[in-house]
């Protein structure tokens, strides 16, 4: 959750004021505050590809002198590329004072021209496409036993953003990593999700020189009132306007199995430290309720990832298996609720959701998505999910070093 006051929470579950500021920037340092936005939002996604953040902006055709780094037609759009918006929404307290909450740096990455109407719509994208549209050349070392994940991401990443030195930050920037090689052909950013998922952790380009490196953000909740950020309440004194609950069985999964092509040391008839490939295993599975994978079967709902070729070891196939688990395993009950945008709320936060009877009944749930509209009366939309039957609300089976024992006839 970004830092913001206590005061700015509590204003936003009565009457109040807001107003969203969206301010163009050149390639050259210029910017320029839309003064003219008819419409528009961001939009936020708890994922690793591509797109976890994008956006529009839809403004009218307007005088070329004043906005002439715009593009009016499709044609002048190539003036774009490089240009991107800052978004920050604005409280207004009963005192007139207001406080700002920062969105984010949004590249402009497409125009839509709208005729006879008049309007132009910017379509806003994510920085880490630089990333992806980098390649490694040849066989490359990407990370060292000296390297933090910081550092790794750091030197790479610096090579692709348009501006440099990069701020790193976020719990997971100090996690230690290993030895790692990438292929010629492999983008940038496929070998930093790589390298930041062997740690459990995740990778957000959050502007044009800055990225978040996470700790575990899909971790689910063993104490459902631990670190919880916010309430989302309906009724009177609450944001929600509407609340919505799904369950879906498509795509649960109640194991994982990671088959970890990595490599181990060892002590040569020299006396020195060698290296030689390992195969690595690693299970998660649902041990109890219904969903338990014993009562289930074999097979029925597995994850099966085979990762490459690289240095890891025992402890990166775990990681790389509670990463899945952490996302996968469970039934995916799903809320999703239309309230008053509370934009300092962010993908990975735990918050407490209000609205399931008539006893104060809550669950806790992950934030997922996160649309914020521009328009002053517009409603966010949030969507979440709930660890009822997810990994850490069950007891966990044993990890084995040794390799998976299902393919064995007690299965």
């Amino acid at each position: 959750m970004k830092s913001v006051s206590s005061e700015l929470q509590a204003l936003v579950a009565g009457s109040h004021r807001r107003y969203v500021t969206v301010t163009a920037h050149t390639i050259a340092g210029a910017s320029k505050v839309i003064t003219d936005l008819v419409d528009g939002q961001v939009s936020f996604r708890l994922s690793q590809a591509i797109g976890n953040r994008s956006g529009t902006v839809r403004l009218p055709v307007i005088d070329r002198d004043g906005y002439s780094w715009l593009p009016q037609d499709e044609d002048s759009f190539v003036g774009v590329f490089g240009q991107y918006v800052t978004v920050t929404v604005n409280y207004v307290f009963p005192d007139g004072t207001s406080d700002p909450v920062h969105l984010g740096e949004f590249p402009i990455v497409g125009v839509e021209v709208e005729r006879p109407a008049g309007f132009i719509k910017l379509t806003l994208g994510d920085w880490a496409v630089r990333l992806e549209k980098n390649l490694f050349d040849r066989t490359r070392k990407i990370a060292t036993s000296a390297d933090t994940l910081g550092d790794a991401v750091d030197y790479w990443a610096s090579k692709c953003l348009p501006v440099t030195p990069l701020t790193i930050t976020g719990s997971g920037a100090n996690n230690s990593v290993t030895k790692r090689e990438v292929s010629a052909g492999t983008s940038v950013w496929s070998a930093l999700t790589d390298l930041c998922r062997d740690r459990n952790s995740s990778i957000t380009v959050t502007g044009r020189n800055s990225i978040e490196l996470v700790d575990d953000p899909w971790k689910a909740p063993t104490d459902q009132s631990s670190g919880i950020v916010a309430d989302l309440k309906t009724g009177p004194g609450g944001t929600v306007r509407n609340l919505v609950t799904t369950m879906d069985l498509t795509g649960m999964s109640n194991r994982v199995v990671v088959i970890y092509n990595g490599r181990e040391s060892y002590v040569g008839s020299d006396g020195k430290t060698k290296y030689r490939d390992k195969t690595y295993y690693a299970t998660e599975e649902l041990t109890t309720g219904p969903f338990a994978y014993s009562r289930t079967g074999a097979g029925i709902h597995e994850v099966v990832e085979t990762v490459p070729r690289t240095s890891g070891g025992q402890a990166q196939a775990d990681y790389r298996a509670r990463w899945i688990a952490n996302r996968r395993l469970g039934v995916a009950r799903g809320i999703e609720v239309e309230t008053v945008p509370m934009p300092w709320l962010e993908c990975g936060d735990l918050v407490r959701v209000y609205g399931f009877g008539e006893g104060g009944e809550w669950e806790a749930a992950r934030i997922e998505s996160i649309t914020v509209p521009f328009l002053p009366d517009g409603a966010s939309t949030i969507t979440m999910r709930t660890y009822m039957n997810n990994l850490g609300a069950v007891p966990m089976a044993a990890r084995s070093a040794d390799g998976p024992t299902w393919f064995g006839a007690d299965r």
